[in-house]
């Protein structure tokens, strides 16, 4: 019903999470930068900039998995007190059970407290495995675009990530 609401009026107040991962519009609509430099947003297709159009774009269950990643990496990113505009692979083996508990519980997972989610993780990435594919493919331990649409991460390595240890 919101989201009918928000397609018609451009607005729905008491609704703001919608698609396969609950994105919010609003941070949807934050993630236009971060999805460019990793060369991930399609030049050619318009980014969202009002409530409906991300609605929209967050009822299709690739672009609502493609916002929450980028979400999810900008929480990385402040977590390894890396720069927001820092695109290089990250491969700590750590995040694959902080990403999952931080779309659960965020102050949970701020704690490395991880355990509870590691279950409900396990199963978004085969969801994510069958929605990405024919967008993305496993090189080595890389997920790469199949066809970039932008500068990418695909420069020069530069230095270490920082790992965690909880």
């Amino acid at each position: 019903m919101a989201d009918g609401i928000a397609l018609t009026l451009g607005e729905a107040p008491f609704s703001r999470t919608l698609g396969l991962a609950q994105m919010s519009w609003e941070d949807a609509l934050k993630q236009e930068a971060r999805l460019r430099r990793f060369g991930a947003w399609d030049p050619l297709r318009p980014f969202p900039h009002t409530e409906a159009e991300a609605r929209r774009a967050l009822l299709d269950p690739y672009l609502n998995l493609l916002f929450t990643a980028s979400r999810l990496r900008g929480y990385f990113n402040a977590l390894l007190s890396l720069p927001p505009e820092d695109t290089r692979p990250l491969e700590d083996p750590w995040l694959y059970y902080l990403g999952p508990a931080w779309h659960n519980d965020p102050l949970r997972a701020q704690n490395l407290e991880t355990w509870d989610d590691s279950f409900n993780g396990f199963f978004k990435g085969l969801l994510y495995q069958v929605v990405l594919e024919g967008y993305w493919t496993l090189q080595g331990r890389r997920l790469l675009p199949l066809k970039p649409l932008g500068p990418g991460s695909l420069e020069a390595p530069s230095p270490p990530v920082p790992h965690l240890f909880p």
